[in-house]
């Protein structure tokens, strides 16, 4: 095989180097020829007409200057670096990727920034993001991480996403940055309840908005605070009917919620 399995090429050798004035054989011809196409043939076309088939080792990881897109087409996690470009445009495609490993994007330590746009239509897909260094990855939307990762606005597609339910809920870690909405089907009044810090640990920070269509929402808390803005009044506050809400955690225990039709 003209690969040793490191990646080191080498072609037939019974009867090479060829000697000035000898006669060729055709069977060491043919075996260099036939050597020379299997190692073409494996090695990846730059034209893009190739498709790999193990994962590839970057060792010093993709440089573009303009955008990468990277498709996950299996159950494998992606792992994507980016380096000696400014600004480069990332853009990962989850829509096939597992919802157990999902895809993992790093800045580089030197990058002056990763653009992450997130494209899906699948669900439950999973973007795992870790700035390195001076580095900053603008996301566009709330982020619960902690290594230098800037927020810089920009349009999300989707916006706020939505957690529609029609019976008592309790929030859980995934609904920081989206809306809860009681909808017009569910005629009857429920109560929503924004967990304790000591069951689930929200960063400072975390935004909930509620959203209630019809008939009336309690919003409530279990052991923590929560502080009507304005006012100063705590624990539990109802929000009437197209009435519009968001609690914002201030610290470790502590909640405060203002909005449209709440009291």
């Amino acid at each position: 095989m003209p690969y040793n399995g490191s990646g080191v090429f080498a072609v037939y050798t019974p009867g090479t180097p060829y000697v000035t004035g000898s006669t060729i054989s055709s069977t060491v011809a043919n075996s260099v020829n036939t050597d020379f196409a299997t190692g073409l043939t494996t090695a990846i076309a730059k034209d893009g007409q190739t498709t790999t088939t193990q994962a590839i080792p970057f060792a010093q990881g993709l440089t573009s200057a303009g955008t990468v897109i990277v498709t996950s087409n299996s159950a494998n996690a992606l792992a994507v670096g980016l380096t000696g470009s400014t600004n480069p445009a990332l853009q990962v495609d989850a829509s096939t990727a597992s919802s157990a490993t999902g895809i993992k994007v790093k800045s580089a330590a030197a990058a002056a920034g990763v653009a992450l746009s997130v494209v899906s239509s699948g669900t439950d897909e999973k973007i795992t993001i870790d700035a390195k260094g001076a580095g900053a990855i603008d996301i566009g939307s709330t982020s619960t991480g902690a290594n230098k990762i800037t927020l810089t606005g920009g349009t999300v597609l989707g916006g706020i996403p939505q957690n529609s339910k029609s019976a008592a809920y309790t929030t859980v870690l995934a609904d920081g940055g989206r809306h809860i909405l009681h909808p017009t089907a569910d005629n009857n009044p429920r109560t929503f309840t924004i967990d304790s810090n000591a069951n689930v640990a929200y960063p400072i920070g975390t935004a909930i908005t509620f959203v209630n269509q019809i008939n009336t929402l309690t919003i409530a808390i279990t052991s923590d605070t929560l502080t009507l803005a304005g006012s100063g009044s705590t624990g539990s506050r109802t929000l009437a009917a197209n009435g519009i809400a968001t609690a914002l955690k201030v610290a470790s225990t502590s909640w405060v919620i203002s909005g449209t039709a709440l009291s």
